[in-house]
């Protein structure tokens, strides 16, 4: 079980996390969203931000390491 809680502290984001079909958004700054899903795999999966957002937003990406 992973339990992600999504926050921003600046501009209004979203997170996708498309291998679980997580899709948050939009997420306000000094708002709060959790989801909560299984994984049913480990790996190394992509996220990114799901709302344009301005400068910068093609770089708001990562991985969650799920082992």
């Amino acid at each position: 079980k992973i339990k992600l809680i999504v926050t921003s502290s600046s501009g209004t984001h979203g997170f996708s996390l498309p291998a679980f079909n997580v899709d948050l958004k939009p997420v306000g700054v000094g708002e709060e969203k959790t989801v909560e899903f299984t994984a049913s795999e480990s790996g190394a999966f992509d996220f990114y931000c799901n709302v344009p957002c301005g400068e910068g937003h093609g770089e708001m990406k990562g991985k969650l390491n799920v082992n």
